[in-house]
């Protein structure tokens, strides 16, 4: 690797950042990049990159983005992630190797929301020379429509995951964003990462194949081993009980274990390798005396998160790290709370881990007594703190069992041995029908299982919906088996042109996304028949669709539907809507209610009563869009009910507050608990912060003289934190609550002009032991790991060994070699005969040697010691995650 990179010229930085890591040698993949050009500065190529998870896609878009900044003066990219959770892991790991090249990477934790005060100060920051900035699509989009001229200057675009291309809701968005850049911004390299699609070619003949290289590996860099659960064909009955037309009986049966190997392993009789691995039942009527038993649909019933929990109680008997992904929140928590495992490893760790957990949510939650056993449930409406902080623990090998909905599903890099899918439906908030997780997911999903580097094989286990009705053979063959079409990429604009040619250039009529899809054109300037074709004559759908008529006849409709809708409600009114990214009924919703009040929000007035005054007026005109009908604010559209839990929220107060602000107006039950608010908070979190970003804008552009609290709303409202410092911290990818209004504080003490350019620089400036300072080691480790993650934007360097003193528990030899175990809370030597040969004397530079996720630990004994007597060793990690 040194050389190949070296002969290249690149940064000797960079390469000796590479061997710290262990990485010596490229893989087939890496230099299939390199031979095709990858590291060519001009004229450069786009790429499409097709790797399994843990095949050095991390290394290849590192590579791209130091080539692209050698190339010429100007040099900035984007890195696009599809989720927030995403967002943060992937800024961690580029810039724990391309900060020692002079490489700034700088996360925006966001989503569509929209900031009229810090818009241009994001911008700005996004266009400093040597800076990645890492966000998602729908925060790019966001950039896209109000400044569409910045990109002109931008040299890279990374599109990682793009296989969600294919997927019906956020598709468009990305597919939209990739069109535009080819049509608008052609010198930008592209670069397309997925590890689950199987048209590369096809996509290289989208970005244009003289232009455009392919990489494509199949092999995965640790074995995979396939499971699916069946129900096996033993079982016994219950005594049959009288119902209403009929009787009922419950049925018992057990369940086996097939290992997919081929397709004839799940065709005829297919030979269960592990049986009795689980236990299930469900209910069966009989109509009449004289009918059959059938199985009753609507009977009581075993689900697939009960078996995915019986079989991870088995795998976590190993000892192995096992990801459980279930179909719902409700889910999630629920298989925490009847998983009966716990074990005594990393007891100092979770602890400190709960207690962590306890101060962002609140003492004695049920979350933090999971921690300290080893299991955790993981989902969107945690806190953003709390969901960094258990994929912390799991990356650190302190939780062995998580259960988790789709928040982890998004390409995270968590390490696990076993993958476990409990269901392999979910259920779809657009069409509310439960829907079959996409093949491609699917792949994605079981890429989780087995830790390039680390383990030499995953397991995956695919526990079908339910195995009442005996298809785990038909559902095990779909996603084991599948073939090239299940992972095709493909174009979700199909939906759009039909439905535009079909509504006669009513643009109203369109779905809510389609609307806001087709304002995107006029944002970007690409309104005109011309402007449309070229749009359209870009994308995906017109290479699949192959049929130049009918994308020139979805064209014009796009173009009439425009033109139309600009006569009906005048150009300017339409070129405001369309910056705002809703749908234009939702536009006009907002902008007749901000017009009506606009006097209402001009100058500077901070009166508390004012202030609510204001806030009111945006949130009775949110609660109105089909955009923000989500939990309890689709279930209660009246301000009245939630503007004391979203004044207390931006406040800062904590969740016992909100809920009971919360509970005096009726948004939640007098029976919700502290978690319910969490979770409403989530909910304020992401759908009120878009819409009030969105009628920030149209306020801004109505006039220069708008309350600068109301143009920071909506990233208070994102947050949940106080002020403007406290928000941009945020903003710039401190998920800590918590430790956000902290920093916010201390950089308000250093009079520095609040923006979020000068927020920044403060954050680049700290030190370590400034941070300890803040948050010291002893009281607030976790806390301030995170942090160094966060805001010193590097990860720790692990240590190859510590040295320290131990009690010896009887006479114990210089030379002497010992493993390390973890007994209750004390680490102790453990001759090879399993004799306990003293225990460690922990101190604080060694509590530090140890965070990690230690898989062996071994000790040298450098200075001898009688019984009862301390002696001297070194502490050495044999393997380290």
């Amino acid at each position: 690797m040194h050389r190949v990179l070296r002969q290249a010229a690149v940064s000797e930085r960079y390469r000796y950042a590479l061997a710290r890591d262990g990485y010596l040698e490229f893989w087939k993949p890496q230099l299939q990049a390199i031979s095709k050009g990858l590291l060519r500065r001009s004229p450069h190529k786009n790429f499409i990159v097709s790797l399994p998870t843990g095949a050095g896609k991390t290394i290849l878009a590192e590579l791209a983005i130091l080539t692209a900044f050698d190339a010429q003066q100007g040099k900035w990219g984007v890195y696009v992630a599809p989720s927030r959770a995403l967002v943060n892991q992937v800024s961690n790991d580029l810039r724990h190797r391309l900060s020692d090249c002079g490489v700034t990477i700088r996360p925006i934790i966001a989503g569509a929301e929209q900031s009229a005060i810090a818009l241009d100060a994001e911008l700005e920051l996004m266009q400093l020379n040597r800076t990645v900035t890492v966000t998602t699509p729908e925060k790019l989009d966001a950039y896209y429509r109000n400044a569409r001229d910045v990109f002109n200057t931008c040299r890279i675009v990374i599109f990682d995951e793009v296989h969600k291309i294919s997927e019906p809701d956020r598709g468009p968005i990305i597919e939209s964003l990739i069109t535009r850049f080819r049509a608008l911004q052609p010198d930008i390299q592209i670069v397309l990462m997925s590890g689950a699609m199987s048209n590369a070619e096809e996509l290289a003949e989208w970005l244009g194949p003289e232009d455009t290289e392919i990489v494509v590996e199949e092999r995965r860099p640790t074995r995979q081993i396939r499971r699916v659960a069946v129900r096996q064909s033993g079982r016994t009955e219950s005594a049959a009980r009288a119902v209403r037309k009929g009787r009922v009986r419950r049925v018992e049966y057990r369940g086996g274990i097939v290992i997919v190997h081929e397709d004839e392993d799940l065709k005829g009789e297919f030979e269960v390798q592990l049986p009795n691995f689980f236990r299930g039942w469900f209910t069966e009527r009989q109509p009449s005396e004289t009918a059959r038993w059938a199985f009753d649909r609507n009977g009581d019933k075993s689900t697939s998160s009960d078996h995915a929990v019986d079989i991870a109680r088995v795998v976590a008997r190993a000892g192995e790290t096992v990801l459980v992904f279930v179909r719902s929140i409700a889910s999630a928590e629920r298989c925490c709370r009847i998983f009966d495992y716990q074990d005594n490893a990393d007891i100092a760790h979770r602890r400190q881990l709960a207690s962590f957990l306890e101060a962002e949510l609140y003492p004695g939650h049920e979350l933090a007594e999971f921690c300290q056993r080893g299991i955790a449930y993981h989902h969107a409406q945690l806190p953003p703190s709390v969901q960094r902080a258990v994929e912390y623990g799991l990356e650190q090998g302190w939780l062995r069992v998580v259960f988790a909905t789709s928040t982890l599903r998004e390409g995270l890099n968590t390490p696990a041995t076993t993958v476990i899918l409990a269901g392999h439906t979910f259920y779809n908030d657009i069409t509310d029908e439960p829907e079959d997780i996409r093949e491609a997911d699917f792949a994605n999903l079981a890429g989780r299982a087995g830790r390039p580097r680390t383990d030499t094989e995953g397991r995956i286990f695919l526990v079908p919906d339910t195995l009442a009705m005996a298809t785990a053979a038909e559902t095990g063959k779909k996603y084991f088996l599948m073939g090239e079409s299940a992972l095709r990429v493909t174009s979700q604009l199909r939906a759009l042109a039909d439905a535009v040619r079909a509504e006669n250039f009513e643009l109203r009529r369109l779905r809510g996304p389609q609307q806001a899809l087709v304002l995107a054109l006029q944002a970007a300037g690409l309104a005109d028949e011309e402007g449309a074709i070229t749009f359209i004559g870009s994308s995906l759908w017109s290479t699949q669709e192959g049929d130049d008529d009918v994308v020139r006849q979805t064209a014009v409709a796009v173009a009439g539907t425009l033109a139309k809708t600009a006569d009906e409600i005048g150009r300017e009114h339409l070129d405001l809507a369309s910056k705002l990214g809703l749908s234009l009924t939702s536009a006009e919703v907002l902008i007749q209610a901000m017009t009506e009040n606009a006097d209402l929000f001009r100058g500077l007035d901070m009166s508390p009563e004012s202030r609510r005054d204001r806030v009111r007026v945006i949130l009775t005109a949110s609660l109105q869009l089909e955009e923000v009908h989500y939990g309890a604010l689709g279930r209660f559209p009246e301000a009245a009910r939630h503007l004391d839990a979203l004044m207390k929220w931006i406040g800062g107060d904590d969740y016992n507050e909100i809920l009971r602000a919360a509970q005096d107006l009726g948004a939640l039950p007098e029976t919700a608990g502290i978690g319910s608010a969490v979770k409403y908070c989530s909910q304020i979190s992401a759908w009120l912060s878009w819409s009030f970003g969105a009628s920030c804008s149209v306020l801004a552009a109505s006039g220069d003289d708008l309350d600068p609290f109301i143009g920071l709303l909506p990233l208070l409202i994102k947050y949940g934190v106080p002020d403007a410092p406290s928000a941009y911290v945020s903003l710039l990818g401190v998920s800590d609550r918590h430790a956000a209004k902290i920093l916010g504080e201390k950089f308000l003490a250093t009079g520095r002009l609040v923006t979020v350019q000068e927020v920044s620089r403060w954050l680049d400036e700290l030190s370590q032991e400034y941070l300890e300072g803040i948050f010291p080691v002893q009281n607030h480790h976790l806390r301030a790991d995170l942090l160094r993650r966060q805001v010193l934007r590097r990860w720790p360097t692990p240590r190859l060994y510590v040295t320290g003193q131990f009690r010896a528990h009887r006479l114990v030899a210089p030379g002497t070699v010992a493993n390390c175990q973890w007994d209750s809370q004390q680490l102790v030597l453990v001759a090879e005969d399993n004799e306990v040969l003293g225990e460690v004397l922990l101190h604080r530079g060694m509590n530090e040697f140890l965070q990690g996720n230690i898989i062996s630990l071994m000790a040298v004994v450098t200075e001898g010691a009688p019984k009862a007597q301390r002696g001297r060793i070194a502490l050495i990690r044999t393997q380290l995650t």
